[in-house]
């Protein structure tokens, strides 16, 4: 991985963090379940950085 990539991750997570951070300081809530080894299709659609999965953090690496 370049030096280049590797803070471009860093920046994304950074990102993140600060998004997460804002969700909560306005009263989100994050719940941790379980879920099956493997790929699965959630019941209810979730929305990430408006995404309606989890391919996007996949693709970050994340």
């Amino acid at each position: 991985m370049s030096p280049q990539h590797a803070t471009q991750k860093e920046r994304e997570r950074a990102d993140i963090a600060r998004q997460v951070d804002e969700f909560l300081r306005q009263g989100g809530e994050i719940r941790v379940v379980q879920a099956p080894a493997g790929r699965h299709q959630p019941r209810h659609p979730v929305t990430w950085l408006g995404r309606d999965d989890f391919d996007l953090l996949a693709e970050r690496g994340i």
